[in-house]
């Protein structure tokens, strides 16, 4: 893929993939039941963009790569603009979020204890995860038997919710 080739040639692509990798592990609010089919959605309209783009390169180039290259390729840009989309979508979740905070506890069904802590709760018969700071060094087993875990958050677009904050509640 001519057109792959061109990018990964270019120190500026390396550079916006960097940044975008730092802003969306940096966004501070947690969003859940985000829709997968939407994801997919987006994924698939970038490769189809993509591929379109690549014929005509290619075209007008003149000249032609390996297909197993150019397909790896395809889908490595598609995941990194559909992540690049997904900041101002997210962006964009938040910022429209309704103004009633909700108040639910959870069931919690593990804590995941490594570099980064987790709990994995039940909410409305679906499992979700989120990081969690276990400053008092809790067991998981402690964790899941003794404790709830109370969300607040709010709705918003694309029937997500937005969480505004989350903390460990006795049964």
């Amino acid at each position: 893929m001519l057109l792959i080739e061109d990018l990964l040639k270019n120190k500026l692509t390396y550079i916006l993939i960097v940044l975008i990798i730092i802003i969306y592990s940096r966004q501070t609010q947690i969003i859940i039941d985000f829709s997968k089919i939407l994801n997919y959605m987006i994924f698939v309209f970038i490769v189809i963009i993509l591929f379109i783009i690549n014929f005509y390169y290619e075209k007008r180039k003149k000249g032609k790569m390996n297909f197993w290259v150019n397909l790896f390729a395809i889908i490595f840009f598609s995941l990194f603009f559909t992540f690049a989309i997904k900041i101002p979508l997210n962006i964009i979740i938040i910022n429209s979020k309704e103004n009633i905070v909700f108040k639910e506890d959870c069931k919690i069904i593990n804590f995941i204890s490594g570099r980064f802590d987790r709990i994995a709760f039940l909410m409305n018969n679906k499992v979700h995860e989120i990081g969690y700071n276990n400053d008092s060094h809790l067991t998981r087993t402690v964790i899941r038997d003794n404790y709830l875990l109370r969300i607040e958050y709010n709705n918003s677009l694309f029937d997500t919710k937005v969480i505004k904050e989350s903390s460990l509640v006795k049964k």
